[in-house]
């Protein structure tokens, strides 16, 4: 009896003893983790957003620029945007030392104001070797995302479930309804099967970087290092991040996987050595000196890691915040969560963890696509602000909502529209208004 529930554990035990050895033969002290370098930048994997008339910094060696096939005059490293340029991807080409190089999608021209904006940010994916309904869904929750129409989404790590190749593949068909630019760092499970973070390179790009949107500033600083779970940075990252997050703005964020400091541990809060100073950490190398950096800056943390935990810790004039899993897990009675941040001019208005399931946007356009009507239903119990894109046919004439704020259109029909949809169910209507 005793010994055939021990066999039924077999398949488990021999599991974890692979997969230690897998990771012993595989140890390396740090992942090989990319930093962006000021000449690939900007580029796919880390575009440059602006806004029309806005501007952009080139390396020093760029000699002429063309931006969807249009030169445009580089004036001490800085190009200016025209202002009649419409929203949306463009492909940077750059003569570097003679050479033209082409750089697709690298510039994001956006639609929204630079100083109230929304963006969100999704955590541990966790993507399969294999499609389905569980690819799917995230899809859905991806798909849902860009209808909510954000400035751009932060991807906080764990967005494949062991760094492998499949993952990869499939992540990027996740991904591939979003409109809008994604930045992304590796979390503790990209380097699983791939310690050097080779890999996460080919697909993603580089582990450390930084952008700006407007003012507020974004620096992306992946910490792993052995055990893999934990965390931890080295000197050379240290001074990296303390540089960037000494850069000008109103407002600074750090995109980061693994929970720096927090008021609880969940189920890791049985570790003694993961309390420090009244707070949890999962830093074990570097731990002093980046608290340090975050509240000499006031920087904002944004991390993951722990699934199914939503939290904001504020410390000594730093603030974290911890966010849920974007994808269902076993043992986690909620479904796919994020967090949908507002930012006005370099303050955070609205930080709330949106629920995939509780938030429901539909478009259903007229046969001459000259009307859509937007159905928006809202089952949390604050509401959630939106910046929905839709198309109507091309016009010259002005386009009309009855409900919320047209920020932006085209002649072309590209219109935004600014809402804040309340608890409940409501309707937008968007019409192309006929000349007088």
């Amino acid at each position: 009896m005793k010994l055939g529930r021990l066999k039924s554990y077999l398949p488990l035990v021999i599991f974890i003893v692979v997969l230690i050895i897998i990771m012993w033969l595989s140890y390396v002290p740090f992942p090989n983790i990319v930093k962006l370098a000021v000449a690939d930048y900007p580029n796919q994997q880390v575009p440059t957003i602006v806004s029309p008339g806005g501007d952009f910094e080139l390396p020093a060696n760029a000699e002429k620029v063309w931006l969807g096939g249009r030169e445009l005059e580089i004036k001490q490293r800085i190009v200016r945007i025209p202002q009649d340029l419409l929203p949306g991807w463009y492909n940077l080409t750059i003569q570097l030392d003679g050479a033209n190089s082409t750089r697709y999608n690298s510039i994001y021209v956006t639609p929204f104001n630079l100083q109230d904006f929304t963006f969100v940010q999704i955590t541990d994916m966790h993507t399969p070797c294999y499609g389905g309904q569980d690819v799917e869904e995230r899809k859905g929750v991806i798909d849902l995302i860009n209808d909510m129409g954000p400035a751009f989404v932060v991807d906080t790590g764990d967005m494949t479930d062991y760094g492998l190749e499949e993952q990869y593949v499939w992540y990027e068909h996740i991904i591939s309804g979003l409109e809008i630019p994604l930045y992304t760092i590796p979390g503790n499970m990209e380097s699983y099967s791939d310690p050097n973070l080779e890999r996460y390179a080919k697909y993603l790009g580089p582990g450390n970087y930084y952008f700006y949107f407007g003012e507020t500033l974004f620096a992306a600083g992946a910490a792993l290092h052995s055990p893999r779970s934990w965390g931890g940075f080295d000197d050379a990252q240290l001074a990296w991040l303390d540089a960037t997050l000494s850069k000008e703005a109103k407002l600074k964020f750090l995109l980061h996987h693994i929970p720096i400091a927090s008021e609880e541990g969940r189920d890791y809060k049985y570790v003694p050595w993961g309390w420090k100073d009244g707070h949890f950490s999962q830093i074990e190398q570097g731990r002093e000196r980046i608290v340090d950096i975050l509240t000499r800056e006031k920087a904002i943390t944004l991390s993951g890691h722990w699934h199914g935990y939503s939290n904001k810790f504020e410390y000594e004039g730093a603030t974290f915040y911890n966010t849920p899993s974007v994808t269902r897990m076993t043992g986690i009675k909620e479904g796919p969560r994020f967090r949908l941040f507002h930012i006005q001019n370099g303050t955070i208005t609205y930080d709330n963890v949106i629920e995939y399931e509780r938030l429901d946007i539909t478009c259903e356009y007229r046969t001459d696509s000259t009307q859509v009507k937007i159905s928006i239903k809202n089952e949390h119990i604050f509401p959630v602000p939106l910046n929905i894109h839709v198309k109507l046919a091309p016009s010259q004439f002005p386009y009309k909502t009855d409900l919320g704020e047209i920020t932006a259109s085209t002649a072309s029909g590209d219109i935004w529209v600014k809402y804040s949809a309340p608890v409940g169910e409501s309707e937008i209507q968007v019409v192309t208004t006929p000349e007088q």
